[in-house]
């Protein structure tokens, strides 16, 4: 059993994570916190096909060798400006357990996407590769390509969503991470440069893989419609955008559910009324361009 780390606490709050379970069989969120402050080659179902024909689109690549202006506080997953041009009053909108498809919950995660982008907002999916893989897998790889196309950036959130400190061994957590990138990277054309933990439980052993893969670590600053008591859309919307975790750089989480696919529109207007911008997740620096902040 891999050593886990321990989680840090915000205003008295316990993380847990995000999408419990999901390892076995997908079944719904199951997260039991609102807000944080805690820091192999695979089938791929025969993904050809569904490969991005526009390699650059999602990554931050799009900034020409500009620098970032916004990187993720590895303390606190918050989104904190680079340099002093950059607007502090920014949030990032991500979306977590991408592109989820089960039998009762078709997955939504295209539609938050195209409202995100139609109000020219770029964030950060966070895509499970099982939903990639089987049955449903052709759907799920049209899905994630579709985001990605859009501009969105693409992250890593494990293959089958298994809570790290629960992995048995250095293989399984290789497979869970690195096979998740490989699987990915056959669909949209490269490798994801940002990564959010199951649960958002961090581990020591996941160190040496997040460098080899360069890619960023993040959990989040709040989310809600894990909780079925916000499962009605306008209720979801109205505790989204007037929570007092609201502030400056937050870190919203969201998934691919139903609900939050109908008050996406309502989440993202009222947090732009309220004067607050959202940050485009290609501006965000990645591991590498961190060094040099």
């Amino acid at each position: 059993m891999l050593k886990r780390l321990p989680i840090l606490l915000l205003t008295g709050l316990l993380l847990t994570g995000c999408a419990g379970n999901e390892q076995e069989n997908g079944d719904g969120p199951q997260e039991q916190a609102t807000s944080s402050e805690s820091s192999e080659a695979t089938d791929t179902n025969s993904v050809e096909g569904a490969k991005s024909t526009d390699l650059d689109v999602g990554t931050n690549e799009e900034r020409d060798n500009q620098v970032a202006n916004y990187y993720i506080d590895p303390e606190t997953s918050s989104v904190l400006p680079a340099n002093e041009d950059a607007n502090p009053d920014v949030v990032l909108a991500t979306v977590d357990d991408v592109p989820r498809k089960l039998p009762e919950t078709p997955t939504s995660s295209v539609k938050e996407a195209h409202a995100m982008a139609d109000r020219g907002i770029y964030g950060i999916f966070f895509v499970n590769g099982m939903y990639l893989q089987g049955e449903d897998g052709e759907e799920g790889q049209q899905a994630l390509k579709e985001i990605a196309d859009m501009g969105h950036v693409i992250g890593n959130h494990t293959l089958t969503h298994y809570s790290l400190d629960q992995v048995p061994d250095e293989e399984t957590l290789r497979h869970e991470i690195i096979g998740n990138q490989d699987i990915i990277e056959e669909i949209i054309g490269y490798r994801p440069q940002f990564f959010r933990p199951p649960h958002g439980i961090e581990i020591p052993e996941l160190e040496g893989i997040l460098e080899e893969e360069n890619m960023v670590s993040m959990n989040w600053s709040y989310g809600f419609d894990w909780d079925e008591a916000y499962s009605d859309p306008a209720t979801l919307a109205d505790v989204m955008v007037n929570t007092e975790f609201l502030s400056p750089g937050a870190n919203l989480l969201m998934h691919d559910l139903t609900w939050t696919k109908e008050a996406m529109p309502a989440i993202l207007d009222g947090i732009q009324a309220k004067g607050y911008e959202f940050v485009d997740a290609r501006d965000i620096a990645t591991r590498d361009e961190m060094a040099d902040l």
